[in-house]
């Protein structure tokens, strides 16, 4: 006869490992500093593709003025603006992926501790059987 407690675990720890539980154990491999850091510096990779890529476009759009002008531009003032900007950019998605990767974290740790609660059950559940096939 089956035991439908049993079954009610089994079909949670089924549902737990095809939705979330793929993402959290590929997280859960890794220490929490080593997953931030890993975070941060995609994000810093990004943000500088990023950065460029849109610093390229804009001069692209402005070619016509830039070539006009260029004996008369303050090229160190441009300079430092779009290196203000830049920094300012980084720091913020920095900060922001940072933020979300140890909530992402947290989350994938507090739901492989249900998962194991629940193998842990499930192990209890076995055991019973094996003692009360013996």
């Amino acid at each position: 006869m089956l035991n439908q407690d049993k079954v009610r675990v089994m079909t949670k720890l089924a549902i737990y490992r095809e939705k979330e539980g793929r993402q959290d154990l590929k997280i859960n491999k890794f220490f929490k500093t080593d997953y931030l850091r890993l975070q941060m510096i995609k994000a810093f990779v990004c943000s500088t593709l990023g950065t460029l890529l849109i610093v390229g476009l804009t001069a692209l759009y402005h070619m016509e003025y830039l070539i006009l002008n260029l004996t008369q531009l303050d090229f160190e003032a441009i300079g430092k603006y779009v290196l203000l900007i830049y920094l300012m950019v980084s720091l913020l998605y920095i900060t922001i992926a940072a933020a979300t990767a140890s909530i992402r974290y947290n989350r994938a740790t507090k739901g492989l501790m249900k998962y194991n609660y629940l193998l842990n059950k499930l192990r209890k559940y076995y055991a019973a059987d094996d003692v009360a096939k013996e």
